[in-house]
């Protein structure tokens, strides 16, 4: 099933990329494939490089929430052996065992899965490969660039240090990589309820952590755009002051306005001036249809 996604427009999709400084944990995760339905390499992780902050990885995730309809299928259904959890490759195991990884999730059409290692077993140059089908993410099948178009996120959590994510860089059609960088400023985006009736409000909370060796002046900037990828709504908060490791958490509310067709929408959030440039993060909602009018409601005259 093919299913609208819209993107920022063309000012806010350039991904300026700051210099490097120091050593840094980068783990990378991917997603690479014309259908993750029956492949069973099409998602990897591997650890690319340690640093100060702690030397093995606690856990690592994929959650594909951003599209209000996408979910991991778990039922047991027919794909990889009617498994009811996603299948690690084991030949593509390079210094972890099959047994290091357990993973957990929610229900059996979970929108986030996770990937828990057992201790000191994933370190600097292990890697893995796994499989796991979606359904109606984006669209069906799923190439492995639906990642970076559906605003899938990459997080990972170290053994004794901190938690970053990051978003999926679109290579082509078939490959998105997420590469998550510890010495990164982290965006977050949540949205509390996601339906919401013509004339209504939706929340968007953004939370924001800079990490960059640099104070910076900039605001935070977030859109709605149509079904059609239009922009529908805008809005820009003051600007902020950010010093190094200064947490910022902003929340605003869009009034939809009466007489939205209902259909799929959603909100999009930009920041610049970070270290790795501009972060852009993106999440769908809904827009119901207002309640047919009461059949014995009587017109005015």
């Amino acid at each position: 099933m093919l299913r609208r996604l819209a993107t920022f427009p063309a000012a806010c999709a350039l991904l300026l990329v700051g210099s490097t400084t120091g050593v840094a944990q980068i783990i990378e995760g991917d997603a690479i494939g014309e259908d993750n339905l029956n492949d069973p390499r099409y998602y990897g992780v591997t650890f690319l490089s340690a640093g100060p902050a702690g030397n093995f990885v606690q856990s690592i995730s994929y959650d594909i929430s951003a599209d209000i309809d996408g979910v991991f299928d778990l039922d047991g259904a027919t794909n990889f052996g009617n498994a009811l959890e996603p299948v690690v490759q084991v030949s593509s195991l390079v210094g972890l065992n099959a047994g290091d990884i357990t993973w957990s999730f929610s229900g059996n059409q979970p929108n986030v899965i996770t990937a828990n290692f057992a201790p000191g077993s994933f370190a600097a140059g292990d890697e893995f490969r796994f499989a796991c089908e979606t359904d109606l993410f984006v669209a069906d099948p799923c190439k492995g660039g639906n990642f970076s178009i559906g605003g899938a996120v990459f997080s990972v959590q170290l053994e004794g240090g901190p938690a970053t994510s990051t978003g999926f860089a679109l290579i082509n059609g078939e490959i998105s990589v997420a590469t998550a960088d510890f010495s990164n400023c982290k965006l977050s985006l949540s949205m509390p309820v996601r339906t919401v009736l013509p004339g209504g409000s939706i929340e968007v909370d953004i939370a924001l952590l800079h990490k960059w060796q640099q104070t910076v002046q900039t605001p935070v900037n977030s859109y709605v755009f149509d079904p059609q990828g239009q922009t529908m709504l805008t809005w820009q908060s003051p600007e902020y002051t950010l010093a190094t490791n200064t947490s910022l958490q902003v929340s605003h509310r869009f009034q939809i306005p009466l007489g939205t067709p209902p259909g799929i929408y959603e909100v999009g959030v930009g920041i610049g001036e970070m270290r790795q440039g501009l972060i852009l993060r993106s999440m769908e909602f809904r827009v119901e249809a207002p309640p047919p009018a009461s059949a014995g409601q009587s017109k005015k005259k």
